[in-house]
């Protein structure tokens, strides 16, 4: 497995708060970034998936005529 890194600067308010996250769960911080980050692009694709089931709807609902 390939370990791809980023190196980023960030504000001394994330970082604290990162710190704390990965002292309060026993992990590293660089293993606290990682988790943070997969939970964010996982929540992502959940509302991609949900705006296109949205539209599917809207579209449907729009399509068929309206019951008599």
């Amino acid at each position: 497995m390939v370990n791809n890194k980023f190196l980023i600067d960030i504000s001394q308010d994330i970082y604290q708060t990162v710190h704390f996250l990965a002292q309060r769960d026993n992990v590293t911080e660089e293993v606290k970034v990682v988790e943070i980050l997969e939970d964010f692009l996982e929540t992502q694709e959940d509302e991609g998936w949900n705006k296109i089931a949205e539209d599917r709807e809207t579209k449907d609902a729009l399509a068929h005529a309206p019951a008599r």
